[in-house]
């Protein structure tokens, strides 16, 4: 088996991070992403590590509305600002 075949199946995790807005989300708020709880900082703005892929972010308002959003994650660091909507 060669390098090319062994390395895409790694599945080699990457850090994603932006800023979190939408929903009534406000800094120092939750949500969920690939199963996990993630606090954003004082500012609104997130970090967290993933395998590659395209995950459906959750937020769920003080009202108990949901509201849902998009990331993905590749093979490197990146920058992705989430923006909920209401589900």
């Amino acid at each position: 088996m060669t390098l090319a075949r062994i390395l895409p199946s790694l599945g080699l995790a990457s850090l994603v991070f932006g800023h979190v807005s939408g929903g009534g989300f406000t800094a120092g708020d939750t949500f969920l992403v690939g199963g996990r709880e993630i606090r954003s900082d004082s500012h609104a703005n997130y970090t967290v590590v993933l395998d590659p892929g395209e995950y459906t972010v959750t937020f769920v308002d003080h009202h108990g509305a949901k509201w849902v959003a998009t990331i993905s994650s590749d093979s490197g660091p990146i920058k992705q600002d989430i923006t909920f909507r209401k589900q």
